[in-house]
């Protein structure tokens, strides 16, 4: 994310850039300032790194992964004797 901000909005300080893309990632609420400043594409960069930051990588990998039905598993044959 940091990288195509710098692409997309090259006239803030990199370092900047990057503590308004790790402030996003982690949700803290913190910023530089410059957010206002960016244009769209550079706020729809800002939006996904905090959506992505906000569900976790791990939780979104897991919901668009494949599901995969596994069969591995057998029910118990038996008899129960009642009375």
């Amino acid at each position: 994310a940091t990288f195509a901000l710098t692409i997309i909005e090259p006239q803030f300080p990199m370092l900047h850039e990057l503590f308004e893309v790790v402030a996003a990632f982690t949700t803290g609420g913190f910023s530089m300032g410059i957010t206002q400043g960016l244009s769209t594409a550079g706020k729809f960069v800002m939006i996904l790194t905090m959506f992505l930051g906000r569900v976790g990588m791990l939780s979104l990998f897991f919901a668009m992964a494949k599901r995969v039905i596994s069969t591995n598993y057998k029910y118990p044959k038996t008899s129960f004797i009642v009375g």
